[in-house]
């Protein structure tokens, strides 16, 4: 069975217990889960709510990379063991089939990606679609570019090994800026420039913790998408 190694950049936020035990009941049971604290500072907060997981490879950085998580997503793939690599953000966590679904999605193809939940608290809010929806528009009408939906969220994306090693230095891309939110844009660009087909599990299976003051704007989003379409968004209909 191939081995899955999943990248969490961290400054030992309360969420880091939710999304380590989200990765523990994972259905699929191949898992390296590689935790990289960033920075000395963080190391003590990380620590007391590493303790009590067991099977973590733990990561502490010598100084802070302040880039959200950037950098070490394009340092530490080259340090990780899996066939496949994933990344996810410590205030993210996964639903239990998520890397099992795009295992099975992926096939021949260099990449692929699921789908993601909006939560507040690690509650759900909503559906996101409009934003994280990748390559869909492949078997669509052209999504129009104002409701933003060329994008894949980090933890959405499973890689082939030599895939994510070949293009994780796009994590820090050419405009990359410390605090700021162009390496995930950066990233989708150079990869479909070389890949421009993946497939997507359609699954639901990222949970992005939304802030509350974000709700309002990402349900008037999905509002738009589904006029777009007419009350029925075509992935939806598969």
């Amino acid at each position: 069975m191939k081995l899955v190694s999943i990248i969490t950049s961290t400054i030992g936020r309360p969420h880091l217990a939710r999304c380590v035990e989200s990765v523990k009941r994972q259905s699929y049971p191949n898992i390296q889960h590689l935790v990289v604290v960033d920075g000395p500072a963080n190391h003590d907060r990380a620590e007391a709510i590493l303790a009590k997981y067991e099977g973590i490879d733990v990561f502490i950085l010598p100084y802070p990379t302040r880039s959200w998580g950037g950098r070490i997503y394009a340092a530490i793939p080259h340090l990780s063991k899996g066939d496949f690599i994933m990344n996810l953000d410590d205030d993210n966590f996964l639903e239990p089939d998520h890397v099992e679904s795009l295992v099975k999605t992926i096939g021949a193809e260099p990449w692929a990606y699921s789908l993601r939940n909006f939560t507040v608290d690690g509650l759900f809010v909503m559906r996101d679609n409009y934003n994280s929806l990748g390559l869909l528009h492949r078997d669509l009408n052209e999504v129009p570019a104002h409701l933003d939906a060329r994008h894949v969220d980090t933890g959405c994306y499973l890689f082939r090994r030599d895939v994510s090693l070949e293009f994780s230095r796009y994590w820090c891309a050419n405009r990359f800026e410390e605090q700021a939110f162009f390496n995930d844009r950066e990233f989708f660009t150079a990869l479909i420039a070389k890949f421009p087909t993946a497939d997507c599990s359609f699954n639901y299976s990222l949970n992005y913790e939304l802030p509350t003051s974000h709700v309002m704007w990402a349900r008037r989003q999905n509002e738009k998408m589904l006029a777009q379409f007419n009350g029925k968004l075509p992935w939806l209909e598969r």
